[in-house]
């Protein structure tokens, strides 16, 4: 509010963005931008790509080729009857996330480095969707050297690409210490996801009978159109976006119920009065839980797990609040501050899941 609903940031000469901070302006942004949106791609994982000779994915690429890309894996992800086939497997995974927690709790009650525990919660979850595989990240009794190999291995990877994320340019041509580190766990990262596909392809060989789940990687594998490098860039792009992304949504979601015990508690009752302990959780029992999608809800408006919004480059020449704004512009709405206007929301500091119900 203090520099007006539309800020110009002049970062480097001849390269410029706009903020948008309306939720007014935002919508009409999106609501342009049709079906496939162009937006900044992120440079480390582009230059990487580009000198493997691996295929762009759906982290670098635009236009048709995108949606050809996104066309393949929403229908094996989206669509509510797949989404209820994973709920069994997921379901497990979760109950071995808490009986880890008792066992790493220490005696005050605290855990120490809850984020990297989330982190291997929503690795091993995410790893079930895409590789319907486990990495063994939580049970003990089921760890192994190759899947704490691959957790380590991601945690490095986010590190170096947050680092070269805004200069990755000059990390490479001087081949800095963090470019060489980031191709290296790029490297062993492709390496792990081609050993999961290889021994994908020798299950569904092997497996000719019914399966619980449909399994992600084995319904790309059978996509005749998807050659085996894409399908190795689709479900790595997955697995990295879809563990940190899950993770953060998650530390919020818990962070937030715990600096509001009222509202944990009250979220407590509707989880016991619905699913009591020994019910096995399915899409119809989740959706019952009305307060708690609006927990969720309200989780994200407050803390989002993209914290600033949504980046995209203007196709269309456009007019907002009086400034005619060209099309190739770099724009960043600002979703994070929309959401805490109260133009939009009465109290927007308070975490009020009660507003979405």
């Amino acid at each position: 509010a203090q520099f007006g609903r539309i800020v110009r940031e002049d970062i480097l000469p001849g390269i410029r963005m706009l903020h948008f901070l309306d939720a007014d302006d935002v919508q009409k942004i999106l609501k342009m931008e049709g079906k496939c949106p162009r937006r900044p791609v992120p440079q480390p994982l582009k230059i990487y790509r580009e000198q493997q000779n691996y295929s762009g994915g759906l982290a670098t690429l635009h236009g048709k080729e995108w949606h050809r890309y996104r066309s393949h894996v929403q229908k094996y992800t989206l669509r509510p009857k797949i989404v209820g086939s994973y709920f069994k497997s997921q379901e497990v995974i979760a109950e071995e996330f808490v009986e880890r927690m008792a066992e790493v709790r220490q005696p005050g009650g605290e855990i120490e480095d809850f984020v990297t525990e989330l982190y291997r919660w929503a690795c091993e979850s995410v790893a079930i969707v895409c590789f319907d595989t486990r990495l063994g990240l939580l049970d003990k009794q089921k760890q192994n050297e190759t899947g704490n190999e691959f957790f380590v291995t991601l945690a490095k990877y986010f590190a170096c690409f947050q680092e070269l994320l805004y200069s990755t340019q000059i990390h490479v041509k001087f081949q800095t210490k963090c470019w060489k580190n980031y191709v290296k766990y790029s490297d062993i990262m492709w390496q792990h996801t081609l050993r999961m596909v290889n021994d994908a392809m020798e299950k569904i060989q092997d497996d000719s009978g019914p399966s619980d789940t449909p399994g992600l990687l084995k319904s790309l594998l059978s996509e005749e159109s998807l050659k085996r490098d894409e399908i190795i860039v689709l479900v790595n792009d997955l697995l990295t976006g879809g563990v940190e992304s899950t993770a953060h949504t998650m530390a919020f979601l818990l962070c937030n119920l715990a600096s509001h015990p009222e509202v944990q508690e009250k979220l407590r009752e509707e989880v016991f009065s619905i699913a009591p302990p020994g019910t096995h959780l399915d899409p119809n029992v989740i959706y019952q839980m009305k307060y708690m999608n609006a927990c969720l809800q309200e989780s994200f408006r407050v803390l989002p797990s993209v914290p600033y919004g949504v980046v995209r480059i203007l196709e269309k020449d456009i007019t907002l609040q009086g400034y005619d704004i060209p099309a190739g512009t770099v724009i960043m709405a600002h979703t994070m501050v929309s959401s805490k206007d109260c133009k939009y929301f009465k109290d927007p500091a308070e975490y009020r899941p009660e507003r979405w119900l």
